[in-house]
Formats: structure tokens, C-alpha cells, sequence
């Protein structure tokens, strides 16, 4: 028997009003209270639907900033999401992602690319993990 399909939201939170790929580090998190972007993991079910959201929780700046997450892509040869190139491009106004878990990908276990910018800017790219779990728990 399957799990009812589950809506995850991962949401990258921007805590610096300006960030390059050397300050990502310092200035972006997942809410995880320990541990690096790259070694930050969700894990999901087949059929669950994936959704990517920046939110920005820095100083107040006269110009409102958007963090806008433009793409998540694959790093290696899996297609957890369905996609033949691995890449869903981000859609929307602050441009969010949003994916799907496919059938025959239980038990992969993925670094995959999250690229973000803020107000249009500089694309920076984080690698966090995604694994799709084996069972129906």
C-alpha cells in the first residue's frame, strides 16, 4: 500500500540583502539549526510534490529584496522529477520551483543544484540533498 502523495516546501531563507556564491554560506539556510547548505536533506515518497520558496530575513532595504529560486537541476544522471535535462526552471513573481517525485526512484539518494538570486541579480547556486525514500512509511 502507498502513502497519500505529500506537498513538501523547502524554504531558503536570505538573511544578508546582498550574497555572492562566497558568502552563501553565512548569508542563505534552510532552517536547519546545524550543518551546511550542501549537507542539508529532505526526504520524500514517490508521487510526493516538491516545492522551492526564497524568503528573505535580512535588514529592511529601501528596495524590497525578492529572493527568486530560478531552477533546480540534477547533478547526476537520475530524473527524480520526470525531466529529461534535469532541470525544472522556477516560475512566477518571486519565481518559485516546483516538482514532482516520479515512479522508479525509490531509494535514490541525489545532490542536486538549487540556483537563486535576489531582485534579478547574480545567480548563486547551493547543492543540498534529496532522498527518495524506499519504503511506504
Amino acid at each position: 500500500m502507498s502513502t497519500t502523495p505529500v506537498n513538501h516546501t523547502i524554504t531558503l531563507h536570505v538573511t544578508c540583502s546582498s550574497v555572492t556564491n562566497q558568502t552563501k554560506d553565512s548569508c542563505c539556510n534552510f532552517g536547519q539549526s546545524s550543518g551546511s547548505n550542501e549537507s542539508f536533506n529532505i526526504n520524500v515518497n514517490v508521487n510526493d510534490t516538491v516545492t522551492w520558496v526564497g524568503q528573505y530575513d535580512g535588514p529592511a532595504t529601501t528596495t524590497p529584496t525578492v529572493v527568486n529560486i530560478t531552477k533546480i537541476q540534477k547533478e547526476r544522471d537520475s530524473e527524480i522529477f520526470g525531466k529529461s535535462n534535469g532541470v525544472i526552471q522556477g516560475s512566477g513573481s518571486p519565481e518559485t520551483v516546483e516538482g514532482t517525485v516520479q515512479n522508479d526512484t525509490a531509494g535514490l539518494d541525489e545532490v542536486y543544484y538549487l540556483f537563486f538570486n535576489l531582485n534579478g541579480g547574480q545567480q548563486i547556486r547551493i547543492d543540498p540533498r534529496i532522498t527518495v525514500n524506499t519504503g511506504t512509511s
